[in-house]
């Protein structure tokens, strides 16, 4: 009997460890997250900004970050945008306004299959106020990452 229990508690943990998760993380743990696995390539990561591309993006996004109108797309739209530049084990980065976008468009990923969703609920504005001095900010709307 306890060789049973001992066996389901393994393949429980195994499941859960393995099952998709959205982190929603203080400012300090994104920015150590995003340079961990984006910046010193730990991981394998995508990054996407979800605010408007010419009246924010191009005013000033993080380096690395690539630009998806969450506002003025779809559901559809945005599931081929990120499944055409990631798979599903990929480390998904997220950012918007005000974590109304990031919270919507993680649970579409999640849906989707994505494994590892990244969000931070408080939106760019306040994520830089506290990390300009380690984030790079970039302007324009292409960014190459590089």
């Amino acid at each position: 009997m306890k060789r049973i229990s001992l066996f389901v508690l393994v393949i429980s943990t195994l499941l859960l460890l393995s099952s998709c998760k959205v982190k929603s993380l203080s400012k300090e743990d994104y920015v150590e997250l995003y340079y961990s696995y984006h910046v010193y390539q730990e991981k394998e990561t995508g990054c996407i900004d979800l605010r408007d591309l010419n009246s924010e993006y191009a005013k000033g996004h993080i380096k690395g970050f690539v630009n998806y109108n969450y506002q003025n797309g779809n559901v559809e739209e945005f599931i081929y945008y990120v499944s055409s530049m990631f798979n599903k084990k990929t480390y998904i980065f997220l950012i918007d306004n005000n974590g109304e976008y990031v919270k919507e468009a993680s649970k579409i990923l999640k849906q989707e299959g994505y494994k590892h969703i990244i969000i931070y609920e408080k939106g760019y504005k306040n994520l830089i106020e506290y990390a300009k001095e380690y984030l790079q900010i970039v302007e324009g709307t292409d960014d190459c990452g590089c």
